[in-house]
């Protein structure tokens, strides 16, 4: 007998309470040609994105293998440049892009603090290129 759907849960977030970074890869290559892009999302006490959300987030690197290449939030109607070191969440989402340093490698940490929220922190490893693992 087939089982009948689950069915949609809404739920209502609660007041921005913190700020978590996911980054797509945690390991890159070194030479200024490899980026890892971090997602950035504003989340309730509960772990929710909350959707109203719009905080300006301030970002800041600790270690010398990488940049940040551009800021992003999605917005269509968002005039913010994207480089920099500021740029506003959008639906509780925000994006960051960091490129890997020419001949530089080791741990670099983004840091993504707003007013009012716990920040967060992603570590992302450069590598030299010739030491990231073959995928296809």
């Amino acid at each position: 007998m087939a089982r009948s759907p689950q069915p949609d849960i809404v739920t209502t977030t609660g007041a921005p309470a913190r700020i978590v970074a996911v980054a797509d890869r945690g390991v890159i290559g070194a030479g200024e040609r490899d980026l890892s892009f971090i997602k950035v999302s504003i989340l309730d006490k509960d772990g929710h994105v909350c959707p109203d959300a719009g905080p300006e987030l301030q970002f800041s690197l600790s270690g010398a293998a990488a940049t940040i290449a551009g800021l992003d939030d999605g917005d269509p109607t968002n005039h913010e440049f994207f480089q920099g070191a500021r740029h506003k969440a959008f639906h509780g989402l925000a994006l960051a892009i960091l490129k890997s340093a020419q001949e530089t490698t080791g741990n670099v940490t983004l840091r993504s603090p707003a007013d009012g929220l716990e920040p967060a922190t992603v570590t992302v490893t450069v590598v030299p290129p010739n030491s990231l693992p073959l995928t296809r």
